[in-house]
This record gives structure tokens, C-alpha cells and sequence, in this order.
């Protein structure tokens, strides 16, 4: 048999939605019979910046406003590992239980090819060039040995030609590639001037019932509005805190999994600083209404159905795009709110959400066929 290497955003993450993704895709592999790994590789990124944007970059950080931000974010950041600390024993032993190698980096990432005979690379935002590091697009791997990708992502649809230029040369060894946001395909397909498929994220793999399956089956209070937003947004909060009122429902939430942001001090909800990556699901499944700019917080709304308001991830310009591809496979494009939502409207704050899955069924097979035709073509 033919053993997958998989290599993703996977090593010593505290990102839900990264942890999540690792699992299901390794998960869906075993269930179809299929011997795979994590490769859990420690990431060097490099930052693509010119000797005048470096000179430019040197200059601003030496300000003392900016050495004042620096501090303030390395207190932010030790005051976060306390209230995170139950947290990051969760997230290891749930990374723990996913099968995975040793830990790898850039220096010695080569010796991967003594074990794996395929290689994987994805899913999340393994290509976004704001932490570019070329093991992602599996150039370490030996002359002759497949190596597709699995709904990566470049969490953008716009790029420089330098960029374009590492595009062009990293993926054209490549024998398939998919993406997981609709928008990119064509965009990459001209640059690659090849054919790029669009396929689900690996947690829309698994069905309901498999994550059902899989989860702890912890039982939160009914009626609750789930809040998990990545942006430093007090408006965002407000607008979900304007809901909650309304309804007269309790919001719970989850703060940002890698940062102290000011906005998570200051709003009002029950907040979990310690739950696990299943508690994440669980706590959406079990959930009434659910507010998020999370791609993969909305990924399991949509699985489980849920009434959601999903919105732009402040300062992320662009990351929305992923969003609107998922919304789109579920036909409830309308749930993606690019400004406030005002809930004096009677007619918005009751309206159900008529979830119509026909698309998300007929990619979710074309995902499951792509992945078949990739390994397949691995044994030849």
C-alpha cells in the first residue's frame, strides 16, 4: 500500500478551524482505506519584501511608538498563554490522536520521502503569501513521486507578479491541484495555464453523522447566540450583543485562539478560553444563532444547519471571498452581511434560513472522486 504524507498547517497550531481540517482529511483518508500521516513540520516563512520595503520596515519598527506597541503586545501575549493554558493541553492531545511524523523543518523536511510515496498538500491557507515558506508547495519532494493538493488556499484572489512568478514555478510539478475557494480557480488556471479543480474544505468531507460520531457529546444550555470572530471588531460584537437582547438569549464565545484582542475583553458573553477543538463543534451544533467571520465556523453552521450571520473579517480585505464559495454550495448567499445589520428589522431578525445543499452534495462527490483519481494515479 501506498503511504500519504499530508502537510498542512498542522504543528502545534491553536487555530480551530486549522486543527479541524487536519483531522478530517486524515480521518476521510482512513475511512476509505488509505495508509496517511501529518507530516508535522515546523514552518520557516519568509517574508517577500524588497531592500527598500525591508529599509522602509527596519525604519518603523525602531519609533518608539512602535517599540511601545511591541511591549504591549508581549504582555498581551503572556497574559493570553495564562487564561489559554487548559487550552493548549486540549489542542495537543486532540493533535496527538491525529497519526503524524516527527517534527520536521526546512533543514531536513527531504528526509519525508524515506517514509511517504505520495504527498498531500493542504488543506487551509498553506499558500497564503503572508507566511510563505516553500515546503508548502512540496518542493522538497523527490523527482518522480505524486504530489497534488487538497483544497489549499491563498486566502486571497489578488497577486503580484512575484508571486505569480512562485505560483508558476512551484505548482507546475505538481500533477493535480484544487482549491478550496471557487474564486481562485480561474485566476491560478491562468497562471498555471493548466486545468484546477474546486473542491470541498476536509471538514465538509465527513458527514454529520461522522462528526457526531467523533464528538465528546457535551450538553450546553439551549438558546444560546455562538460568537467566534478572528477580527478586532467592537462593531461586529455590538451588532451580535444588539441581537442577543432582542431575544433574549445569552451569548457564548469563544475569544480568539492566538491573540488578547480588545474587543474579546470588552464584549459581554460567557467566554471559553478553554475549549477543545470538538467543544468548537459542539458548540456551534448545539447553538440557536450563530455570529462568526470564521471560515470554519461557518463550514459547521452550514453542516449542522444552523441560522447564522456571517460577516467580513476586519482588516483581512479579500478573506471574505471564502466565505461567499462555501455560502454559495449551501444557497444562502444572502447570510454573508458585508455591512451592519440593523435588527429593527422584524422581518431579518426572524427570518429562517431555507438551507438548499444540492451543490455542497454534488462537489462534496466530485471532492471525494478527486481525491480517488489523485491516489489512484499514485499506484500506476
Amino acid at each position: 500500500m501506498k503511504k500519504i504524507g499530508i502537510i498542512t498547517l498542522y504543528n502545534n497550531t491553536n487555530n480551530y478551524g486549522g486543527a479541524l481540517q487536519a483531522f478530517a482529511l486524515s480521518y476521510y483518508l482512513r475511512t476509505i482505506g488509505e495508509e496517511c500521516k501529518q507530516i508535522s513540520y515546523m514552518q520557516n516563512a519568509i517574508t517577500l519584501m524588497n531592500a527598500r520595503e525591508k529599509r522602509n520596515r527596519l525604519r518603523k519598527i525602531l519609533q518608539p511608538k512602535e517599540v511601545y506597541a511591541y511591549i504591549c503586545k508581549k504582555v498581551k501575549r503572556e497574559i493570553y498563554i495564562y487564561l489559554t493554558k487548559e487550552r493548549r493541553k486540549y489542542f495537543e492531545v486532540f493533535l496527538n490522536d491525529i497519526p503524524h511524523t516527527e517534527v520536521f523543518d526546512r533543514r531536513n523536511i527531504v528526509e519525508t520521502n524515506k517514509y511517504f510515496d505520495i504527498f498531500i498538500a493542504g488543506s487551509d491557507q498553506i499558500w497564503n503569501f503572508d507566511w510563505y515558506d516553500p515546503s508548502f508547495f512540496l518542493d522538497f519532494v523527490e523527482k518522480g513521486k505524486l504530489k497534488f493538493s487538497y483544497a489549499a488556499s491563498f486566502g486571497r484572489q489578488i497577486f503580484s507578479q512575484e508571486q505569480e512568478d512562485i505560483i508558476k514555478s512551484k505548482l507546475s510539478t505538481f500533477k493535480y491541484i484544487s482549491l478550496r475557494e471557487k474564486g481562485n480557480v480561474n485566476n491560478v488556471s491562468r497562471i498555471l495555464n493548466r486545468d484546477v479543480s474546486f473542491v470541498v474544505d476536509p471538514t465538509l468531507l465527513l458527514t454529520r453523522k461522522q462528526w457526531d460520531d467523533v464528538l465528546p457529546g457535551k450538553k450546553y444550555e439551549q438558546g444560546y447566540v455562538f460568537c467566534y470572530f478572528l477580527g478586532d471588531d467592537i462593531e461586529i460584537r455590538k451588532t451580535a450583543i444588539e441581537f442577543s437582547k432582542k431575544t433574549n438569549m445569552k451569548i457564548i464565545t469563544i475569544p480568539h485562539p492566538d491573540s488578547l484582542l480588545i474587543s474579546d475583553l470588552l464584549f459581554k458573553a460567557e467566554k471559553k478560553y478553554n475549549a477543545s477543538p470538538l467543544d468548537f463543534v459542539e458548540l456551534i451544533k448545539n447553538a440557536s444563532f450563530v455570529f462568526t467571520d470564521s471560515f470554519h465556523c461557518c463550514a459547521f453552521s452550514c453542516l449542522y444547519e444552523k441560522e447564522i450571520f456571517a460577516f467580513p473579517r476586519k482588516g483581512k480585505k479579500g478573506m471574505e471571498n471564502r466565505i461567499k464559495s462555501l455560502f454559495e454550495l449551501f444557497d444562502i448567499s444572502e447570510r454573508f452581511f458585508e455591512n451592519k445589520v440593523n435588527f429593527d428589522n422584524f422581518i431579518l431578525l426572524n427570518k429562517k434560513i431555507k438551507y438548499d445543499a444540492t451543490k455542497y452534495y454534488e462537489v462534496r462527490e466530485f471532492s471525494k472522486k478527486y481525491l480517488d483519481m489523485c491516489i489512484e494515479s499514485g499506484r500506476e
